[in-house]
């Protein structure tokens, strides 16, 4: 009986209409702070999407106002501190990237979206890794297009270099790289302005090796959606010999700053190349653009800042730089960089999106206070670590 059962089952199954290809077709996209941006249509309306692989589908709460979109059940989620914050969600009737329609899906509502510096990128929503099963993904920001297609004939990968993808247990695509002569897993996270970066822990090992590969930063790093401040920990930089991407070689430059959560490669790493995303068959492949290579070097004053509420703070220091040499700490409330107040430097989206103007000369003068202590002034020097 069961065999019956089984046999007509199958049948049944075969005879099945084969689902539809499809394919959204060439989409422009742009990098706004290394977040790629790409247009979605939402009922009849274009809107700014951010494109996250490790994300998944987000609208601002504008959206669901504009569109009165139906409440959905709310779920939990955990941030990238690991702080867990219940968020609501609205169902989403209709949804496009280009050519290829969505149906009823549940987006959680991002209020982060609307908050600075997040609302400088002009973001309205975010689509994540649960628009990508089954698919292939291709980024060309030569042509400052990408496709989202379930044809395998809809896109040339002739001349196309490739490696191993799988999913991590995190949703994320995990791509097969050698890292300094070693074979290893890495995610792909395209929320990320990385190139690359290593895990934590992995550099405070590294670090206990070889102390001269590692620079040592001391802050604040990273918000995640809750926004809260997150307490002051240490993340490195190490210096990479050599990675290896599928068959295309970065030699001898410092990875980003290094993550509590997982190594990765992130959007910086689509400047490089024409990257194509197999979920299909489990392949990332790679074809470098002309003269593609990672400058080598790491040039900084050794800090950086950050707008909290209504203050602008020393958001880390790097260790035995200009900045720690002067004392400055984490924490630290910036009053003047260069004679202007702060106020006329930051909290516009302008010094956001173009970076600070200080960050592009050789010398700084910072007037910052400490508490209640009194105003100082420091003049910082830039050094470049090759």
């Amino acid at each position: 009986m069961h065999r019956l059962l089984s046999l007509l089952f199958l049948f049944l199954w075969s005879t099945l209409p084969a689902q539809p290809d499809q394919d959204s077709g060439w989409i422009p996209f742009e990098l706004v702070k290394n977040k790629v941006i790409v247009p979605v249509t939402v009922g009849e309306q274009s809107y700014r999407f951010i494109l996250d692989t490790g994300g998944i589908l987000g609208v601002a709460p504008r959206l669901q106002e504009r569109h009165q979109l139906p409440a959905g059940a709310p779920f939990l989620i955990s941030d990238i501190n690991r702080v867990e914050k219940e968020i609501p969600t609205a169902i989403v009737p209709d949804l496009a990237i280009g050519n290829w329609h969505f149906k009823d899906r549940r987006a959680f509502l991002d209020d982060v979206l609307e908050r600075y510096p997040s609302n400088c990128l002009e973001a309205d929503g975010m689509i994540g890794r649960d628009f990508f099963d089954d698919i292939l993904l291709q980024f060309d920001y030569a042509q400052r297009r990408l496709r989202m297609t379930t044809r395998r004939d809809a896109l040339d990968l002739t001349g196309h270099d490739r490696t191993k993808m799988r999913l991590s247990r995190r949703g994320l695509p995990d791509v097969r790289l050698k890292l300094d002569g070693k074979n290893t897993y890495v995610e792909f996270d395209s929320g990320s302005g990385d190139f690359f970066s290593y895990r934590t822990d992995q550099a405070e090992a590294i670090r206990a090796k070889n102390p001269a590969k590692v620079l040592v930063f001391r802050g604040i790093f990273s918000f995640g959606i809750s926004q809260d401040v997150p307490p002051t920990t240490t993340r490195y930089a190490v210096k990479v010999d050599e990675l290896v991407m599928a068959g295309t070689s970065f030699r001898n430059f410092y990875a980003d700053l290094s993550k509590v959560t997982e190594p990765r490669i992130g959007a910086d790493v689509l400047r490089y190349g024409i990257v194509t995303l197999d979920y299909q068959k489990g392949w990332w492949h790679f074809k470098p653009y002309p003269e593609a290579a990672k400058a080598p070097g790491y040039d900084t004053f050794g800090f950086d800042i950050a707008r909290i509420g209504e203050a602008t703070i020393i958001k880390w220091v790097l260790e035995d730089s200009p900045a720690a040499r002067a004392e400055l700490a984490s924490g630290d409330v910036v009053l003047q960089i260069n004679g202007r107040p702060i106020s006329d430097l930051t909290g516009d989206c302008a010094g956001y999106l173009n970076g600070y103007d200080f960050h592009r000369e050789e010398s700084v003068q910072l007037t910052v206070k400490r508490g209640d202590d009194a105003a100082r002034t420091v003049r910082l020097s830039k050094v470049k670590y090759r």
